[in-house]
């Protein structure tokens, strides 16, 4: 028989049934349109198991037709029914797809897509802020930071860090007891080192004197130069110590303000330029150099004799 089309069976059935009664119905006519329904339509097949590529047409399969496996509750549908190669292919089932579906989506988009707020506003400032940004609204000098231009950067190309090229100051110290106060914490990027002395003052007649040092200690010898000052009963100049840098007072109680700076001339050669001066008239300065073994990473400032500190307050810095 012949498998046919919807409108050719219909055709078929006007033409054998005709509705007046002017030709007899045979048994041949009634067996050439039963095996044109079988052939026309997909059966169903009930099994407890899967289908095979020897169910073929062979065994009269054909595409369409349905293989119900009652034991996995699955069932096929025929695509192909060649001999030896015939090809069901799995009807999933509904739930099973959205199992899937929620398996592989849920674990990993899902989460994320149940944090999206409701009609989220990426400029609410909240969502910024918590995302780690910055509204233009936050920033009080918006046009200058939107304009500002990369090469007014201090960058390691130009062998200084921005956070290096401002000074970082020492915690202060008051001066109004002891005898030595050590800065031993200079960072190896330091090119300049300042002391800012304010009204420090000495027990006698000793004067200020500093010495600078590397990991190896506090070196004692090699230091040049010369001190000397501005006096109202005269000028005094006097050749520097071997052993460190002397910043002269010649007066117990005389309250000396005033900047000493180290500057790297290079490697580690150290030049010192000392002004300082107090409220009777009398100005200071004192100018030397010291080569280190090694880099420079802390200074002393203590006193050439005896005495002890009785007043002010003094305080280090430094920069690259």
């Amino acid at each position: 028989m012949t498998r046919v089309t919807r409108p050719t069976f219909k055709t078929s059935t006007t033409t054998l049934y005709p509705s007046s009664g002017a030709g007899a119905i045979s048994a041949a006519d009634l067996r050439a349109q039963t095996d044109n329904i079988a052939d026309s339509v997909g059966f169903v097949y009930v099994n407890t198991t899967n289908p095979a590529a020897s169910d073929d047409i062979g065994d009269g399969y054909v595409p369409g037709d349905i293989w119900v496996n009652t034991t996995s509750d699955t069932d096929y549908i025929c695509v192909d029914n060649a001999a030896g190669a015939a090809i069901w292919q799995a009807k999933q089932p509904l739930d099973a797809v959205l199992t899937n579906t929620t398996a592989s989506f849920t674990t990993a988009q899902e989460t994320k897509l149940g944090g999206v707020e409701a009609l989220a506003d990426v400029t609410d400032a909240a969502n910024v802020t918590a995302a780690g940004a910055v509204m233009d609204s936050e920033v009080t000098n918006l046009a200058d930071v939107k304009s500002f231009d990369p090469a007014d950067y201090a960058t390691t190309v130009q062998g200084v860090k921005a956070d290096q090229a401002v000074w970082t100051y020492a915690t202060a110290v008051v001066t109004t007891s002891g005898t030595a106060f050590d800065f031993d914490s200079i960072p190896s990027y330091a090119n300049e080192v300042q002391l800012i002395l304010s009204e420090v003052s000495l027990s006698g007649t000793d004067s200020l004197f500093i010495q600078i040092g590397d990991a190896g200690g506090l070196e004692t010898s090699g230091y040049t130069g010369g001190h000397g000052g501005f006096v109202t009963a005269g000028n005094n100049v006097v050749a520097a110590s071997a052993s460190g840098f002397t910043l002269l007072v010649s007066l117990a109680a005389r309250l000396i303000s005033g900047v000493v700076t180290l500057s790297r001339l290079d490697g580690n050669t150290w030049v010192l330029v000392y002004l300082g001066g107090s409220g009777d008239a009398v100005v200071y300065m004192t100018g030397g150099s010291k080569t280190l073994s090694a880099t420079l990473d802390r200074v002393r400032f203590t006193r050439t004799g005896t005495n002890t500190f009785d007043a002010g307050s003094l305080v280090a810095r430094w920069r690259a």
